[in-house]
């Protein structure tokens, strides 16, 4: 809205659409995000004008905007991201911090993975984009979330402490947000641990535990190296859950210092994967959890994986669950691929030491309440059914 209007002449026309379309597609990744996590949200395209005497009638709506179906959400995430594609700047291998292309067409992939404008053919043109614009996996997955220690070859601690992340701008990383030294992440404060003296940070970060599940899907193949790379073992005095002296946290924010991965090419790769379910090729959705499956130290798929649309599915959602294990995407993907009730009503049985269930997830769990906060600024808004 605003680059229009700006009087600069040095600013050209090929900047100003630039600009634009790197707007339009950070606009698309929010709304992105919303759409899935509450469904029907206000569409909010043009900035609201002053409030007067003369124009309240005119911009109260702008003000308190009533919710847009997700449908429709969905059609200007689509418009957005095809429109910002024409003009954002190509794909930048210095700089994954940057909205690009690639940023759009990994945004279009997952779009078109979802229900309201699903079309598998979309999610593998533009999975396979990607690839032409040079994405590929890491070598090792833990570089994506390892640090660099005064000594690498001593374990961390007080006097050898993380100097660096190990690895930004990878080949892997579609786009990211980085720090550095003396601009840490807050993320690594709630979800993360410190390096050089672990007790600081687990005496109250005891709410980032992975799930007894989680780590028996680890567990169910030996050698799978990203195990090692998502969950850390330490002492702990609260011990509802885990055994005080081995309880289990999040290990993938290791220090301040570490990229926060918004878009990474295994994600879309594996959704190529989805899509090929999707269109009946089995063995072809196989060969692609095989290349995140090599990489994690593992074998490739039994054939009888690859023998029925059930079979690969249940292969396919352990293998995002472990690739991208606390990356939040799991419960998308059991939205996505109506697995919710027939997942998580089951944990509650198969991981002691939880509460007793109450509630039942049913499809009313599917996104969550829209919060009081927002109601109450907001008299339009509708809440979301069973909330």
């Amino acid at each position: 809205v605003y680059v229009d209007s700006v009087k600069d002449n040095t600013l050209t026309e090929a900047e100003r659409r630039q600009y634009k379309a790197e707007a339009k597609i950070l606009r698309a990744m929010i709304y992105f995000d919303m759409v899935r996590i509450w469904a029907n949200v206000p569409l909010v395209t043009t900035v609201a004008g002053d409030i007067t005497a003369e124009t309240i009638e005119d911009v109260y709506p702008a003000y308190f905007p009533v919710q847009s179906d997700a449908l429709t959400i969905y059609q200007q995430i689509e418009q957005d991201l095809l429109e910002g594609l024409q003009y954002a700047p190509a794909n930048n291998v210095q700089d994954k911090t940057q909205i690009t292309k690639s940023v759009a067409r990994a945004l279009l992939a997952k779009v078109y993975a979802e229900k309201p404008l699903r079309d598998y053919d979309k999610v593998i043109q533009y999975a396979d984009e990607l690839a032409a614009d040079g994405f590929d996996l890491e070598p090792e997955y833990g570089d994506l979330f390892d640090v660099v220690l005064t000594d690498p070859n001593a374990p961390p601690s007080q006097a050898n402490k993380a100097l660096e992340a190990k690895l930004r701008n990878s080949r892997e990383t579609i786009y990211e947000a980085q720090f550095f030294p003396g601009n840490t992440n807050w993320v690594t404060w709630m979800f993360g641990r410190k390096l050089d003296d672990w007790s600081f940070w687990f005496d109250f970060l005891k709410w980032i535990t992975p799930s007894r599940d989680l780590i028996r899907t680890f567990n169910s193949e030996s050698g799978d190296k990203r195990y090692e790379q998502t969950v850390v073992f330490y002492e702990c005095d609260w011990n509802m859950y885990y055994p005080a002296d081995n309880y289990a946290f999040m290990y993938k924010c290791r220090s301040g210092y570490n990229s926060i991965i918004k878009l990474r090419y295994a994600d879309i790769l594996l959704l190529k994967a989805e899509a090929l379910i999707g269109k009946g090729d089995y063995p072809g959705a196989a060969q692609i959890i095989n290349r995140t499956r090599a990489r994690a130290g593992l074998g490739n798929l039994p054939a009888s994986a690859a023998s029925s649309k059930e079979a690969i599915t249940k292969a396919y959602l352990k293998e995002r669950r472990l690739e991208l294990a606390l990356e939040g995407q799991r419960w998308f993907d059991l939205v996505r691929l109506d697995k919710v009730e027939e997942v998580m009503n089951a944990v509650f049985d198969k991981d002691e030491g939880r509460p007793a269930q109450v509630m039942p997830y049913t499809s009313l769990s599917y996104v969550l309440p829209i919060p009081q906060a927002v109601m109450d600024q907001n008299p339009n808004l509708v809440q979301n059914p069973g909330y």
